[in-house]
């Protein structure tokens, strides 16, 4: 098989334009695609033979390095003979030689001529129509130039405005905006003074260091901005070559959801995209069909927000505007105040005015999208209005239409926490088969945080704003409780009483013994109630004289020591070896969270459902078995019925919120999102609204391992949750598939205990 003249690079490039030939050819209008994408997009990418070469001398760098180490690897595993080197293929090509750089550019149009050609021949479709290599991202593109360095660290000062302002007055392409910044980037380099040179020789040299000493301890090496960019650029391609040929061989539908940070956009923003293939007679899609898919966008979005935060989108971003930075509570540890108050969003003033909200919440400045020339009068006004109002939710622009596909379409529903909306993953423009792109602003919903103290910002990624004011005070209030507690105690240091329980992250202060009706008293699970601890005491003479500090006053650590040591004692002696398994049982009755036996009394008042009642004394067990939870705290809380999170942030334990009958279905559905999110990954639902599939054999360790990490009483809230939904038990049937879940959980870890 011959040699190729393309760099793997070159391939890409031209791959992406195969769609818009096809779209030319049908038009008739290739004259105009030979000298715009050619002679205009090809030659200002790659302008002379010279930067070929450099790309293929970077490719068998590469190789070779990749033959080296594997043949290390190899000569490691025949016990210290050395092996011989293991020969790796090396890319062949063509090395035709041209007298001039003339004859290269003739040259080069006739293969490219040939490369689309050949691949859209009528006399080739018995053959694969595509192909696509991933290998060309994973190889490594060598150290990064200096004008590369330098448009990493000075494109907002010193590039920006101007390429900005050629760009709207040039009208140019958005697909092609990214080529024109760094062919800009290059000419503005070329007249820096020498002092700014020298910092980016600095700085390059740097990167390359780390970059070799990530490679010599074998540590996952991150691909470049660049890299990234170009595969994102083929993705429509790939899946178009692989989804297609499936939807017509299976005769099957597909949808796809993919998103993540874009390096082209600025600061390397995220955005989400969704193809679909396959339409109705209609000629509607999955995406027309069902206008709640919109909403079910949502928790994607925000997740890849939290899989990708800040840190990580600059660290792929192609181009960085610090003005943009949002990272303002990280630099400076308390948030920034927004001055222009007049444009929050109603969401915002709403919250603000809300009686738990903190009286002066620290705001973010929102972040800055990136301006797209082509939008225009009032749709560009109006788009650069509601990014600003959402602080950050996105620019609206026009919807980019592509040409109608040949055996199927993908629509892409583009949803992100900020930044232009006109461009998706990969770029669909003008000719493209990929059908039509829709931008509809999705605004996420608002966190609720379990802490007065804290508020969540939806927008580029979760931002948490502490009023400071209002920690002080939560931190005096549990200071001053917490005295009150060591006085009691020392007051009563000869009469046994349970230990106070915190929590990983400090005290958790509420109420104490709060009144969840007229005929319980349910206390707070975190501290203790005298008459609540009488099964708990021993009434043990302590005969050994207690020693005193200089001053005559005796040692309240001491006491308590003394204390246990007798419990210990006493029933050690009473204990032969016969009964070596009941004294283990007091012990862990003794050491039992003393909320645990009046909390599950509080679960059973009101109830005769025997599966209510086993599911709650499975979880009495449960708690008797833990005894010692991690400090973890439930997770899922961004998905966790609201009604919960108010009862929980508020600490008002002595009522439980009533839901009204017409709105518990909906709590009912919030509930089963909450306790699939709360699921191991081998457990998660099949289809949103249903509750988790059946506990199977291959479930055991990684649920016990979650029920383990749910923290302390963090799986009473569930059942709580539980109870607050059982006021329509009767009419609806999961309530009682749902107790029945949770019961097999507790139900599995009490059998992998024993």
């Amino acid at each position: 098989m011959g040699g190729t003249w393309m760099t793997p690079w070159q391939a890409i490039f031209l791959e992406g334009l195969i769609n818009p030939f096809k779209q030319a050819q049908k038009e008739g209008k290739l004259k105009s695609f030979w000298k715009k994408r050619v002679k205009g997009d090809f030659f200002d990418m790659w302008k002379n033979s010279e930067e070929e070469e450099f790309e293929w001398f970077c490719l068998r760098n590469e190789e070779e390095r990749e033959a080296k180490a594997a043949a290390e690897v190899e000569a490691s595993k025949v016990g210290g003979r050395k092996k011989a080197r293991v020969q790796v293929k090396i890319r062949e090509r063509d090395d035709e030689v041209y007298r001039n750089e003339v004859k290269w550019e003739a040259g080069r149009t006739k293969q490219i001529r040939g490369f689309f050609y050949n691949r859209t021949s009528t006399s080739r479709n018995g053959k694969a129509k595509i192909s696509f290599n991933l290998s060309p991202v994973v190889r490594s593109m060598g150290k990064l130039s200096e004008v590369q360095v330098y448009q990493k660290m000075f494109f907002s000062d010193r590039v920006k405005e101007t390429t900005d302002a050629e760009i709207a007055e040039k009208d140019i392409a958005p697909k092609q905006q990214l080529a024109y910044i760094n062919l800009r980037t290059a000419e503005i380099y070329a007249d820096e003074t020498e002092e700014i040179r020298d910092i980016v020789r600095a700085e390059a040299e740097a990167l390359e260091r780390e970059k070799e000493d990530t490679e010599v301890k074998g540590k996952t090496r991150e691909y470049t901005p660049h890299e990234y960019a170009l595969m994102q650029a083929a993705l429509p391609e790939i899946l178009k070559a692989v989804f297609e040929p499936l939807a017509d061989k299976t005769g099957w539908t597909f949808a796809l959801l993919a998103g993540g940070p874009d390096p082209t956009l600025t600061n390397g923003e995220c955005r989400s995209v969704s193809w679909y293939w396959g339409k109705t007679d209609d000629g509607e899609t999955f995406g027309d069909c069902d206008a709640s898919f919109r909403s079910a966008l949502t928790p994607f979005g925000t997740f890849c927000h939290r899989l990708f935060p800040e840190e990580v989108r600059l660290r792929r971003a192609t181009t960085i505007d610090e003005e943009a930075d949002a990272t303002v509570l990280e630099k400076a540890g308390v948030g920034e105040k927004d001055e222009d108050e007049s444009d929050a969003s109603e969401d915002e003033q709403q919250a603000s005015e809300e009686p738990e909200q903190p009286a002066k919440t620290s705001k973010q400045k929102p972040t800055k999208a990136r301006r797209a020339p082509k939008a225009k009068g009032k749709a560009a006004a109006e788009g650069s209005k509601a990014s600003k109002k959402g602080g950050g939710a996105g620019q609206k622009g026009e919807a980019s239409k592509g040409g109608e596909g040949d055996k199927g379409e993908a629509e892409r529903n583009l949803e992100e926490g900020q930044g232009d909306k006109g461009e998706s993953l990969g770029g669909a423009g003008e000719g493209e088969n990929l059908g039509e792109n829709t931008n509809d602003e999705v605004q996420l919903e608002k966190p609720i945080s379990e802490y007065p103290f804290l508020t969540i910002v939806p927008g580029a990624s979760d931002q948490v704003v502490v009023d400071i004011a209002q920690l002080l005070r939560e931190g005096e209030e549990a200071v001053e409780r917490r005295a009150e507690i060591e006085r009691a105690e020392t007051e009563d240091s000869m009469q046994m009483r349970g230990a106070t329980s915190r929590s990983a992250g400090g005290d958790m202060t509420h109420g104490h013994s709060p009144t969840i009706s007229g005929e319980l008293t349910l206390p707070d699970p975190l501290f203790v109630d005298d008459d609540l601890t009488r099964e708990f005491q021993f009434d043990v003479p302590i005969d050994d004289p207690l020693e005193e500090s200089a001053d005559g006053v005796v040692d309240d650590m001491v006491v308590q020591e003394r204390k246990r040591k007798a419990v210990d004692g006493a029933n050690d002696k009473a204990i032969d070896g016969e009964q070596g398994r009941g004294k283990r049982l007091r012990k862990v009755n003794r050491e039992l969270p003393d909320w645990v036996l009046p909390g599950r009394d509080w679960l059973l008042l009101g109830f005769d459902d025997d599966l209510w009642t086993m599911c709650v004394h499975n979880w009495q067990s449960f708690e008797t078995t833990v005894m010692n939870p991690s400090g973890a705290r439930i997770g899922a809380a961004n998905c966790r019925p609201v009604e919960l999170g108010k009862w929980l942030s508020t600490r008002k334990f002595n009522t439980i919120p009533e839901i009204p009958i017409e709105d518990i279905p909906d709590y009912a559905n919030r509930w089963i999102v909450w306790w699939n999110r709360l699921q191991p990954a081998v457990r998660a639902g099949p289809e949103p609204g249903m509750l988790p599939p059946k506990l199977e054999r291959e479930h055991d360790a990684a649920m016990v391992g979650a029920l383990k990490k749910s923290g302390e009483w963090g799986l009473y809230i569930v059942m709580v949750s539980l109870k607050m939904w059982a006021g329509v038990r009767e009419r609806d049937g999961r309530w009682r598939s749902a107790v029945k879940d949770v019961n097999d959980c507790f139900e599995l870890f009490l059998g992998m205990s024993k």
